[in-house]
């Protein structure tokens, strides 16, 4: 019984996950809109503030994922066999190393997009 709630657990961790992927994709989508929208009616330091926002909000997103992933890791060593496991990653990255960077790198993207037009005000 307790396997079982593990694997409960994990997939219930695993959905979540999948929920703040999407969450991110929505909210670059939304920066992305909100920053272009501004900047194209002149008001360069609001652009600014939402390209920023933005990066804040994936990184919040991205840790919420990480701690996602610990919980998941953690029910794969208890439940033993009960939760299957690919069994080569690709560069030794498995999907939650991924899903877990990919907000950080639009954090980091939105952050370089804030610098280059910072340049050009």
């Amino acid at each position: 019984m307790y396997q079982d709630d593990l694997v409960s657990f994990w997939q219930a961790q695993s959905k979540l996950m999948w929920s703040r992927v999407q969450t991110a994709s929505v909210i670059e989508a939304g920066t992305l809109t909100g920053w272009y929208k501004v900047w194209l009616d002149n008001h360069p330091c609001l652009a600014l503030a939402i390209l920023l926002l933005g990066a804040c909000l994936l990184v919040v997103v991205s840790l919420l994922m990480y701690r996602d992933s610990q919980y998941m890791a953690a029910c794969e060593e208890k439940a033993e066999d009960r939760i299957p496991k690919p069994k080569d990653a690709l560069l030794g990255l498995s999907g939650r190393h991924i899903a877990v960077c990919l907000p950080l790198l639009l954090a980091v993207m939105n952050i370089v997009l804030a610098i280059t037009t910072k340049c050009f005000i």
